[in-house]
């Protein structure tokens, strides 16, 4: 885990354009919260610009780290470390400025939408704004034959091996998206924006786009590239575009099964759509490609692992009820009512499930987990 926030430290690019932004932005009346803080890179660098008060929350354990990094470089009395995660937490102050970067390399994660609305409702100040502010992200064909060499592994034998047909997996893979790695990719047309989001202002982050594009390198299509470029004022902005220098981000990758040949001058028609499930926010893709050798699609939701019964679990009209680890789970939240100690509790629990806890370390080692919780909770 350290290593992972240690390489996004040594994104020495990334880090100094947010800190030029937070330098140009914060204010000596400044109220700056951060959310994912990690490390508190961007919450030290508020607090170095001069705000009044800065919030650092974190919901991962680096939040320890960060913490005494703060206490080691003096800077403890002028940040508020919070653990927990951002839409349970409640503040005692709105914020001129809420810094966030927990994006992926197209902008969507499964929490990204909830994270935004709740903290645009409960924590920014009516002329308060996000940094970044907003973000435009791009699409264009690519060519890159080694990735494509690699995802489709066993092309050169038809998807068969040791007497087995092994398509599915072929299918699977071509149904998902990937962080692009840093070989070489050839675009073949230019960039399309096909969304810009407005942090403090948009409300639908989802979106369908379709277009026709001019081919201007001969090549092979193996998939579509998407990435964003984000804008902290109208002049200062920062890109993760595979044109710029490498950056902790990179790219997200929209694969192709078929390989489309085109050359100069050759139209193409090219669809992305972005859909948000809801209960759980996640995520799904569907992607198209139209040239007069053919047509493909491919969508996330078809490279998922999945069985109909846990569609079946999500009907609105189930009536729902707690299996027996749900049961024991409840019966530990319970008792933790400030009265009783983890001893306590552990010969309750295992009064009741005598034949699933004849230890009591079996028991004891649930307690800790939900306990945490509650706590959590009460920040």
């Amino acid at each position: 885990m350290l290593k992972y926030y240690r390489d996004l430290l040594n994104d020495r690019l990334r880090i100094e354009n947010f800190r030029q932004a937070i330098g140009t932005l914060v204010r000596p009346d400044s109220v700056v919260i951060e959310i994912g803080s990690a490390l508190g890179t961007y919450s030290f660098f508020a607090a170095q610009a001069g705000a009044k008060s800065v919030y650092a929350i974190e919901m991962g354990d680096i939040f320890y780290v960060g913490r005494e990094l703060a206490r080691i470089n003096h800077l403890s009395d002028r940040i508020n470390f919070i653990h927990g995660r951002s839409t349970d937490i409640v503040l005692p102050e709105k914020a001129d400025l809420i810094i966030m970067e927990d994006y992926s390399p197209f902008f969507f994660n499964q929490t990204v939408t909830e994270t935004i609305h709740d903290a645009r409702q409960r924590f920014l100040k009516p002329d308060g704004c996000f940094i970044p502010a907003k973000l435009t992200l791009f699409i264009t064909p690519f060519e890159c034959q080694t990735w494509h060499n690699e995802l489709d592994l066993f092309a050169g034998e038809q998807d068969r091996l040791f007497g087995i047909d092994w398509n599915l997996t072929s299918d699977l893979a071509f149904n998902q998206t990937y962080y692009a790695d840093n070989r070489p990719k050839k675009l073949l047309t230019e960039a399309c924006p096909v969304k810009t989001i407005d942090l403090k202002n948009e409300s639908d982050f989802p979106f369908q786009y379709q277009t026709e594009l001019k081919i201007q390198k001969e090549g092979e299509i193996h998939g579509l590239l998407g990435w964003w470029d984000c804008w902290f004022t109208d002049r200062q902005y920062f890109s993760n575009s595979p044109q710029s220098s490498h950056n902790s981000w990179g790219q997200l990758i929209f694969p192709f099964r078929h390989p489309v040949l085109v050359k100069a001058g050759d139209r193409i028609e090219i669809a992305l759509l972005v859909l948000e499930s809801q209960p759980g926010g996640f995520i799904d893709y569907k992607w198209k490609i139209a040239h007069r050798s053919g047509c493909q699609e491919q969508n996330t939701f078809n490279g998922r692992f999945f069985d109909l019964e846990q569609f079946r679990k999500l009907r609105r009209d189930i009536i729902p009820a707690l299996n027996s680890k749900g049961l024991i789970d409840q019966l530990i939240l319970n008792q933790l009512n400030g009265r009783r100690s983890w001893d306590e509790i552990t010969e309750i629990v295992r009064s009741a499930f005598p034949e699933k806890f004849p230890k009591r370390e079996d028991v004891f080692k649930l307690i800790p987990p939900l306990s945490e919780l509650i706590r959590g909770d009460e920040r």
